[in-house]
């Protein structure tokens, strides 16, 4: 068992999608795919700092986890409680404080 069972779909797809960030051109993708110096260096992460890094690749995989359907109703509820709540009220751009 890879993911648990848990979310194993989404878990797979931030799995090869991170490995696929990281790859240099002329590497291998594990599945036999080489991304040939046609596509130059894909490593976007390369310039940024440990600690923007470590950020990004986990906003990048809660992103990609949040995609669980089997989730979905729930998120909707605790997000409707947290408004509802006035949670987080004047923190966003876009509430009026009027």
């Amino acid at each position: 068992v890879i993911y648990n069972d848990v979310s194993v779909l989404e878990n797979m797809h931030a799995a090869r999608a991170t490995r696929l960030l990281s790859l240099a051109g002329d590497e291998d993708d594990g599945g036999g795919n080489s991304a040939g110096s046609e596509t130059g260096d894909l490593d976007i992460l390369a310039r940024m700092q440990p600690t923007q890094k470590d950020a990004f690749r986990s906003l990048f995989r809660r992103a990609i986890l949040n995609t669980d359907m089997t989730l979905h109703f729930a998120q909707v509820a605790q997000m409707k409680a947290r408004v509802s709540s006035g949670i987080g009220r004047g923190s966003h751009p876009l509430d009026d404080d009027d």
